[in-house]
């Protein structure tokens, strides 16, 4: 497989971690990787929704609720920033 060709200004470390998670999504390309990661922002959301959902019909407990949640909400914090800085580092050029 031919080295990818970076046409933009982006620390080396960065451009190596989206390479690595690319491969690892099976993203063909940035836009893709990006695409999976609003997927996977998506998915998230929508757990959160049916944590809530199992919550108010009381099959979980406070605790485990407000502990579930915030995994959630790190987790999108997450893909939030992967989203944007891959953005950033696909606009930014050379």
């Amino acid at each position: 497989m031919a080295a990818t060709q970076y046409n933009f200004k982006i620390d080396e470390e960065l451009k190596n971690e989206i390479e690595i998670a690319m491969q690892a999504t099976g993203a063909e390309s940035k836009a893709d990787f990006i695409h999976k990661m609003a997927i996977a922002q998506k998915e998230a959301n929508e757990s959160d929704y049916w944590i809530e959902l199992l919550f108010q019909s009381k099959y979980l407990s406070e605790n485990s609720f407000k502990s579930i949640q915030n995994d959630i909400l790190e987790i999108n914090k997450l893909i939030a920033s992967i989203i944007i800085s891959t953005k950033r580092g696909k606009n930014e050029k050379r």
